[in-house]
């Protein structure tokens, strides 16, 4: 259900999600609500992270739906699911794929190298060495919308 209102508010259709660029958004944008709520899915690092397979799935079971049923779903979400949703749909309003992707990694690779960002953002251009210092401080400003870059910073640290 939270899914299917994550594509509703996001004004997808379900045939929307048959496009690429459209399901890698999705990943990112539900990684991003995961932080706060609402998911359970894994997002192990991948080329174009995040990305989790299960969440694949269950993007495709949407794509098969009818608007009808997109609705329905979506309407059954939790007020309280949905205004945490609705916050971070509005932090991440407007930022290319890219940077929603970016940002993901960039918050894993925080966790991962215990706050320290010169080691997180070097790992990251290293794994994508498309990412230019622009994508890096897009994300940067993207995590701290979201309250999630201090929250990485001191992460196991």
């Amino acid at each position: 259900m939270s899914l299917a209102y994550v594509v509703k508010r996001l004004g997808l259709r379900p045939r929307d999600l048959r496009r690429r660029s459209v399901r890698y958004r999705l990943q990112s944008v539900v990684f991003f609500v995961q932080q706060f709520c609402c998911f359970d899915y894994d997002f192990p690092l991948h080329i174009r992270g995040p990305y989790s397979p299960r969440l694949a799935g269950d993007l495709k079971l949407i794509s098969r739906l009818g608007e009808k049923e997109l609705d329905l779903l979506a309407s059954q979400v939790e007020a309280e699911k949905a205004a945490v949703i609705e916050g971070v749909l509005s932090a991440v309003a407007g930022e290319r794929g890219a940077v929603l992707e970016v940002a993901a990694t960039l918050f894993e690779l925080l966790r991962v190298y215990r706050g320290d960002a010169e080691g997180a953002v070097s790992h990251l251009k290293w794994i994508k060495p498309w990412v230019s210092d622009w994508h890096v401080d897009r994300a940067v400003s993207l995590l701290k919308r979201l309250g999630l870059y201090a929250e990485a910073q001191s992460a196991l640290g």
